[in-house]
């Protein structure tokens, strides 16, 4: 499982961080039959849950990272999001 925090630092003034989105990437075991590839489900705090599906592990995670921040399956769903409250 991976945990990407996004977190704002005012002006570099650690005491003022604050946490803006935790997302989730936890493999699904949906690839029995092909362990060297994996399905995702993501989870975040501020948009509705996704997937990434046929990420090739040997990839590596920064791709994984850029499929769930930029190329998630339910891409339409992040446009329909609530535009965040700040």
């Amino acid at each position: 499982m991976l945990r990407i925090t996004i977190e704002m630092v005012p002006f570099g003034r650690e005491d003022q961080a604050k946490i803006l989105d935790q997302i989730t990437v936890a493999n699904d075991t949906s690839h029995p039959e092909r362990p060297q590839w994996g399905n995702y489900k993501v989870q975040s705090q501020t948009l509705p849950d996704g997937h990434v599906f046929n990420h090739r592990r040997a990839w590596g995670f920064w791709p994984l990272v850029h499929k769930v921040v930029c190329e998630r399956e339910s891409q339409d769903l992040i446009k329909k999001a609530e535009p965040p409250p700040w």
